[in-house]
């Protein structure tokens, strides 16, 4: 059995406005148990609009395998889209989806843009290829860092950890979300952190595997956002979070076998003592 493997790029759109700029992330590979191999790449570019972001996105599969019922969906700003599922995705091949995301109040700041594109094998097991960006507008950079993010082996379930920095002498209310693939759930998916001025603070979730693959690597996305007179800001980090299979306990008869050597072995030894002992001098 082979594994695939998906992997997702952004790139970076010419602005098309004052002050817009795209970061630029790339997912770490997450492979996949099929009898082939899908690879999906996704490359997504915005700019912002009048009274909105103009998202597009393109989907290509490098795999041998074709991935069937394809859907991407976009979030932003508290507004998510779904494109058309696309039932088929042969090797080789490529889609692209356009997005108008209504935004009629372009706050300044930074704001994340998820990206998702589900799809399934061809024993129509769901996957999902996950991207996380910050676009910004016309505002100040965040003044709250992630300074470090990391995840522990997920078995039933895991922990990530994610490390802030505030940089300012302000106190700062903020919430931290964590974005998943489908296969894991965040528990809770966000967390609201007061820090005062110049503070360190480590926040902590839970992952919970649902249906996910053991010994694959899925890419998960720890978002930080908060608002200040400025506008709204935001900070970006990611991590890979590699699933494992439960560790089994011995089985019941090993433990019984284990305990009869163990007794067997304080016989021997008693008995040799007391032959030491009854031994004339």
């Amino acid at each position: 059995m082979r594994r695939g493997r998906a992997a997702t790029v952004l790139r970076s759109a010419r602005p098309r406005a004052p002050g817009l700029a795209i970061a630029m992330v790339l997912l770490a590979p997450a492979p996949f148990v099929s009898s082939g191999t899908i690879s999906i790449t996704t490359s997504t570019t915005a700019a912002p609009r009048e009274g909105g972001l103009a998202v597009t996105l393109e989907v290509s599969n490098s795999g041998d395998e074709a991935a069937s019922a394809v859907e991407p969906t976009v979030t932003f700003a508290g507004r998510q889209l779904t494109g058309d599922v696309r039932k088929s995705l042969e090797p080789g091949a490529r889609m692209q989806t356009s997005f108008d995301v209504p935004w009629p109040h372009a706050t300044p700041g930074q704001w994340p843009l998820v990206v998702r594109v589900g799809y399934t094998d061809a024993r129509a097991y769901p996957f999902e290829a996950l991207q996380v960006a910050l676009v910004s507008v016309g505002a100040s950079p965040s003044l709250v860092a992630i300074v470090d993010v990391s995840a522990g082996a997920v078995e039933k379930s895991g922990t990530l950890r994610a490390k802030v920095k505030s940089l300012s002498s302000a106190a700062i209310e903020a919430d931290v979300h964590l974005d998943v693939p489908r296969g894991l759930e965040a528990i809770p998916p966000v967390r609201h952190i007061s820090l005062p001025g110049w503070a360190d603070a480590e926040v902590s979730i839970e992952i919970t595997n649902r249906a996910a693959v053991v010994g694959s690597a899925y890419p998960v996305f720890v978002t930080l956002e908060y608002t200040d007179p400025s506008g709204h800001h935001a900070a970006l980090g990611s991590v890979t979070a590699r699933i494992e299979g439960a560790r089994a306990l011995p089985p019941l008869y090993a433990w019984g076998a284990a305990g009869t050597l163990l007794l067997a072995w304080a016989v021997v030894l008693a008995l040799r003592h007391r032959r030491t002992r009854d031994v004339p001098t």
